[in-house]
């Protein structure tokens, strides 16, 4: 028998994200390149989850990462990252240096680098601070 998972969790009306602080060691963004959608994991990848559309208006690209079994909002799912949330919310592009790539070729991750104004390694964490900051600011 299928889940009714927008029954079990209802309007997700205030997703609250995790201190950076807190996850900061477990905290991973990837870019899959093939569906254009940017993953946002904030207790290491491989978690569990179902994607629940967030009701945002404009802002049709966002999803919260629930865990199934406990309701733990346990990353956000941003799809046509670069067709469409970019040109949106262009201070996303900035996830792009946090990124691990899947599915795209090494002059198109070169190239979005490049484009997203990479910062330098001990910039990582206020890159990340930025980045919850900005998907944080969208959910509400």
């Amino acid at each position: 028998m299928a889940m009714n998972l927008e029954a079990l969790f209802p309007p997700l009306a205030a997703v609250q994200l995790p201190v950076y602080s807190e996850i900061r060691e477990r905290f991973r963004v990837t870019y899959d390149g093939p569906s254009d959608t940017l993953f946002l994991d904030f207790f290491g990848k491989g978690q569990p989850a179902a994607s629940i559309p967030l009701d945002r208006g404009d802002r049709d690209y966002l999803y919260a990462r629930v865990d199934p079994n406990t309701g733990q909002i346990v990353g956000v799912q941003i799809e046509e990252f670069l067709s469409y949330a970019v040109e949106v919310d262009p201070e996303l592009l900035g996830a792009v240096s946090l990124a691990e790539f899947r599915g795209v070729a090494p002059e198109a991750e070169a190239d979005l680098k490049r484009r997203s104004v990479r910062s330098a390694t001990d910039r990582r964490d206020a890159d990340a601070q930025s980045l919850l900051a900005t998907v944080e600011r969208l959910l509400t």
